[in-house]
């Protein structure tokens, strides 16, 4: 029986399905299909992980700052304390095969001013007074960063400060005493925009902020102003 013949008899008895036969081995057909899907599937991975947010860490810092000068108007010394929390984000990115650090979401919560008056600097003793007007500037040390305020602050300038660059809140208080406090709530912070905040590469850099604060304080029928320039830093 020739091979034609034989075919035929085992396609018809069923033994050998009809059709072209397979030449190549379908485990290797498999592994041939499945590797353009793993290709695809780690460059997928590597967009992901190529989109993923940057690193940050987050830290809030107290401070508290004081300064007292002499009123010669009322003749009385004029103690200004300023206190409050400070918060911020350090990102962290690579740029090339350079790690490189930036401060973020700056703001400052509950930002607090009392001025005392006292009988003379330097001194505990206590001096009442009638009157007085606080004036809290916030602005970021350099400079460079915008500040962004909601009620009860407002946005304006200083002479050490240009425009649009400075967090800004006067409050008047009446009745005898020997100390006036301006508190401000949590719920509205001053802030900072992230463009022109300080970045690093190699060597640490400070946040700095600065308050250019004023007291006019009113005793009897006189009264007297003065400025004063406080300012505080924070590294990670």
């Amino acid at each position: 029986m020739n091979n034609a013949k034989r075919a035929a008899v085992l396609v018809a008895s069923g033994l050998v399905l009809a059709g072209p036969m397979l030449t190549g081995c379908s485990g290797d057909a498999t592994e041939k299909a499945a590797a353009p899907r793993a290709a695809h599937a780690k460059q997928g991975e590597a967009e992901s992980q190529g989109k993923r947010a940057p690193a940050r860490t987050h830290y809030t810092k107290k401070y508290s700052r004081w300064e007292e000068k002499y009123f010669s108007g009322i003749k009385r010394c004029v103690r200004v304390s300023i206190w409050g929390t400070a918060k911020y984000d350090v990102e962290h990115t690579v740029t090339g095969s350079v790690p490189v650090h930036a401060y973020k979401s700056l703001k400052v919560s509950a930002p607090t001013m009392r001025a005392s008056v006292l009988a003379k600097c330097g001194k505990k003793k206590t001096s009442k007074a009638k009157a007085a007007k606080l004036t809290q500037n916030w602005y970021q040390t350099t400079c460079s960063a915008d500040v962004q305020v909601g009620i009860p602050w407002s946005v304006g300038a200083t002479p050490h400060c240009g425009n649009g660059k400075v967090a800004g809140r006067t409050t008047s208080h009446s009745g005898t005493s020997t100390t006036y406090t301006q508190y401000n709530s949590q719920a509205n912070p001053v802030k900072w925009s992230d463009q022109g905040l300080p970045s690093w590469a190699t060597v640490k850099k400070s946040m700095c902020l600065t308050t250019y604060s004023t007291a006019v304080i009113s005793v009897g029928s006189k009264s007297d102003r003065g400025s004063y320039k406080l300012t505080q830093c924070w590294k990670p």
